[in-house]
């Protein structure tokens, strides 16, 4: 979770917030601040804004979990 409070919002929807495309995108308004936060999260994880689909994400995870749990 991320926030406090009642303005607390689940990570994996930020994410996807963060990774919205078009003018209203999660970085905010401003190009120069949203390429550097880009580039911020970037220094973070590379693969923070991949190119699949989420729920090509979502089953990625769960098959994984899968995998993790039966071996």
């Amino acid at each position: 979770m991320r926030g406090e409070g009642e303005a607390m919002v689940p990570i994996g929807q930020h994410m996807a917030n963060l990774r919205r495309k078009g003018p209203k995108n999660g970085l905010g308004k401003d190009p120069e601040r949203a390429a550097v936060r880009a580039a911020q999260l970037t220094e973070i994880d590379p693969d923070w804004d991949c190119p699949w689909p989420l729920d090509w994400q979502r089953h990625y995870r769960v098959l994984a979990d899968l995998v993790d749990a039966e071996g």
